[in-house]
Order: structure tokens, then C-alpha cells, then sequence
């Protein structure tokens, strides 16, 4: 019998996504933030400058998080069928910290 919490591996070696986007349990501090970056650098094998982050707010009305957290993306510089472009290399929700909260209020 299948296992439907499998994880396919991808058929292409190139990128190591995951199919669901993971949610963080606590904030991350920026320096947590910074050096999940400087990971992905390592790990993709590219210049420090290639890979850059950005916070979104949540806009799908159904996301139950959509108040209490944001997306943090990691972006990466590449060339896509012969063109230069920028491709979303990991996402992760986190939750707004408490004091930022406080501040919109």
C-alpha cells in the first residue's frame, strides 16, 4: 500500500522543493532569517548576491493565517530557457512577532 505522506523525489536533480510549504512555529530573528540565506547559497553553489528574500502579507481570504503571519521568500537569480529571470526557491510562513503586532494596533 502507498504511503500518501511520501515525498516524490524530483525527477530533475536540480531543485529540491518540497510540495507543501512548511509554516514556522515561532518568529524567526534576523539573523535566523539571514543565515537560512546564506544556506540556500551554499546550497545552490551560486554568488552571495543571487539569492535575496522579501516578506509578503498573506492575501488568499481563506488562509486562516493570513492575519498573524507572512510569507518570507527567498528568491534566486537564474536563467530560464535562455533568459535571466528570478525564481521562488523556498517559502515559509512566519508568524508576525508579537511587538510588530502590537505596533499595527
Amino acid at each position: 500500500m502507498a504511503n500518501s505522506d511520501y515525498e516524490k523525489p524530483s525527477q530533475r536533480g536540480q531543485w529540491h522543493e518540497r510540495s507543501e510549504r512548511p509554516v514556522a512555529a515561532r518568529p524567526m530573528t534576523p539573523v535566523e532569517i539571514e543565515e537560512h540565506r546564506v544556506n540556500l547559497v551554499k546550497s545552490y553553489n551560486c554568488d552571495d548576491k543571487d539569492i535575496t528574500y522579501d516578506f509578503q502579507k498573506i492575501l488568499d481570504d481563506k488562509d486562516e493565517d493570513r492575519d498573524d503571519c507572512l510569507w518570507l521568500k527567498y528568491r534566486m537569480k537564474c536563467v530560464y530557457s535562455g533568459k535571466p529571470t528570478v525564481r521562488d526557491i523556498f517559502s515559509i510562513k512566519i508568524p508576525i512577532p508579537e511587538e510588530i503586532r502590537q505596533l499595527e494596533s
